[in-house]
């Protein structure tokens, strides 16, 4: 069997998968022109002879000066493709300093700020602005999404990255506009012609995300604590994939309260801060409402990294 073959053999079509087996092609054609390896037959024995095969890729790509994101983001489907944990990989680390997604889209995007501005892009614009997710996923979204999550909140659901079902709350404001969007639309709310635009929609992501940690720093500023970690644990146990195991939720909650409920940034990302006019330190359990129910990533330190600096 084919190397990429074998390590793309459980991936569908979307967005992400097509991507993972470009990434799983550029690893087999490093294996067949450095290392001479063509097929499963011709692989390094056991999980140990793996590991180091994946390492001398992650060390070549080091060589040809690839930013430490981009080799992780390289190795990520390699590894899944092996059953390796990435953790036993050697890899550069990343750094925040690094990270320029959607930062400087005024300057390299000049196209997408031109259709921005065009009606023709503003149910597009305005669903971006409203519901905050990744571009595959207005391409996916069907007329019948919008409804609510297992908290009784105005969500919509969609298949996010990687395929997993996601249920991204709206915000109340934002509510009767984005039910609108829906109106009247079946299988598909938004069209390949509607779709085909170089709009910076990371970019409207990452301010719709700023927007709802507004909104729930003041929710607790009113007492709503109580009701908003609740409901994290509800949408943890019901939408997780460790959702059943107690001692998941237990770590999950205890999550929130680290630190007496501050998330303060470290290391590179302090600079960064200061450069945005902010003290680096945020409400945990802001964050956790934004980084569970708006972004689908359930992790603290992406969604400051990404989003918030």
């Amino acid at each position: 069997m084919k190397l990429t073959t074998y390590l793309a053999r459980d991936m569908g079509n979307n967005g992400t998968e097509k991507q993972y087996k470009r990434d799983i092609q550029r690893f087999s054609d490093y294996c067949r022109i450095e290392q001479k390896i063509r097929e499963v037959k011709d692989l390094p024995e056991g999980k140990d002879g793996i590991i180091g095969l994946i390492n001398t890729y992650s060390r070549h790509m080091e060589s040809e000066g690839l930013k430490s994101s981009t080799i992780h983001t390289y190795l990520a489907p390699v590894c899944a493709g092996f059953g390796i944990n990435m953790k036993e990989i050697d890899k550069p680390k990343r750094r925040a300093i690094e990270v320029s997604k959607s930062r400087q889209a005024d300057i390299c995007n000049q196209q997408g700020q031109v259709e921005k501005e065009d009606p023709r892009n503003a149910r597009l614009v305005d669903a971006a602005e409203r519901i905050g997710i990744r571009r595959a996923e207005y391409a996916r979204i069907s007329g019948n999404a919008y409804g609510k999550d297992i908290c009784g909140c105005d969500c919509v659901t969609v298949r996010g990255k990687g395929g997993k079902i996601q249920h991204q709350r709206i915000l109340p404001e934002d509510q009767e506009a984005v039910k609108k969007l829906f109106d009247g639309f079946g299988r598909k709310v938004f069209s390949r012609d509607e779709m085909n635009n170089k709009i910076d929609l990371h970019s409207l992501r990452r301010e719709h995300a700023r927007k709802c940690y507004s909104y729930y720093v003041d929710q607790i500023r009113q007492g709503k604590a109580d009701q908003l970690k609740a409901e994290l644990v509800q949408t943890f146990r019901a939408y997780h994939y460790a959702g059943q195991d107690d001692r998941r939720v237990a770590r999950f909650a205890a999550e929130i309260e680290r630190s007496k409920g501050v998330y303060a940034v470290r290391r590179d990302n302090v600079d960064r801060a200061r450069q945005s006019g902010s003290d680096g330190k945020y409400d945990r359990l802001a964050l956790m409402c934004v980084s569970v129910w708006h972004l689908a990533h359930w992790r603290l330190d992406v969604t400051v990294q990404h989003y918030m600096l």
